[in-house]
């Protein structure tokens, strides 16, 4: 599960950027090649990664127009 959240900020001239990728840190990839003579396994796991960012307009209009 990922989160993100968005603030306009200055009446819309800056963008405050917050998002959590993988809260629950469960994305697990196992995979495995069996063969009669050898085996092998490999795990990986990817942590949560966090991201912050700032997005500032100059001139007229919005700092970032979301229609989503």
């Amino acid at each position: 599960m990922d989160l993100g959240f968005r603030k306009n900020l200055f009446r819309g001239k800056a963008v405050l950027n917050l998002s959590l990728m993988d809260v629950f840190a469960s994305r697990i990839e196992e995979p495995g090649i069996g063969q009669l003579a050898f085996e092998i396994y490999n795990t990986r796991q990817r942590g949560r990664v966090v991201a912050f960012g700032f997005s500032c307009g100059f001139g007229k209009g919005e700092a970032m127009d979301y229609s989503g």
